[in-house]
């Protein structure tokens, strides 16, 4: 009769346990679907107001749109601007490779152009001075033909080696970056994730990051291959006729 008391007693134990544990893991379910709804409302809330920076006008708190887009700007803009370019210069070979590769392209760019006027000077010879010579005129034009043609492949070729190595240069970057952002918000107190909504942090780490990536991958080569082609264009107009340039 004892065991028999005592087993019924362990069974009916092991059925309140169990019971219980059901009961703590439905309403830890409960619990969970009540954080990940109110998630997903303050993503909604987030997206709503980029949504609503980006079309203008003013906020719910009725501040304008304008102010609230140069609160987004860092404080310290020249500082910035140094740390940014601190994490572009730690390439500094493959910039280097890639100036000089933008200024090859270029220069050859440039040049190969020019190659277009003795072609424009055989044909006004040929077709308006009337010059009987026209297979040397045919083979002059050929020869500049294909002096152009290779010009224009290594001026290509340059292109895009640089523009890899751009792109090999900005991943590197934006690893780098991401990197120093995530060990920064793990330093973070536990106040600054009580402020700032999870959209908001997320969003620096890829629209932000990401502006960053386009920033560095093609504003580099742009401006040193535009500059050069400014000093060129204005020595080779000088060249030609410096009363016409001026």
């Amino acid at each position: 009769m004892n065991s028999a008391i005592k087993q019924q007693k362990i069974i009916s134990d092991n059925i309140k346990k169990t019971q219980q544990n059901e009961l703590n893991e439905y309403f830890y379910k409960i619990k969970r679907m009540g954080e990940l709804k109110k998630e997903n409302e303050r993503l909604k809330i987030h997206e709503k107001q980029e949504k609503e920076n980006a079309e203008g006008g003013e906020s719910k708190d009725g501040e304008p749109k304008e102010k609230k887009k140069k609160k987004d700007k860092p404080k310290d803009v020249k500082g910035t601007s140094k740390r940014l370019i601190g994490y572009i210069t730690e390439h500094k070979r493959m910039l280097v490779v890639v100036a000089l590769c933008v200024i090859s392209s270029t220069v050859i760019g440039v040049c190969a152009s020019l190659i277009m006027q003795p072609i424009y000077k055989i044909l006004e010879d040929v077709v308006v001075k009337g010059v009987t010579d026209k297979e040397g005129s045919i083979a002059g034009i050929l020869k500049y033909l294909t002096v152009m043609s290779f010009a224009y492949i290594f001026s290509a070729g340059f292109t895009i080696i640089y523009t890899r190595i751009m792109l090999n240069v900005s991943v590197k970057t934006v690893m780098n970056l991401r990197r120093d952002l995530f060990n920064h918000l793990q330093g973070l107190p536990i106040g600054y994730f009580d402020k700032h909504q999870t959209g908001e942090i997320m969003s620096r780490f890829t629209s932000d990051v990401n502006r960053v990536n386009d920033l560095v991958s093609s504003t580099f080569p742009t401006i040193i291959s535009a500059s050069i082609q400014a000093v060129m264009t204005i020595v080779i107009m000088n060249i030609y006729s410096w009363q016409i340039t001026l």
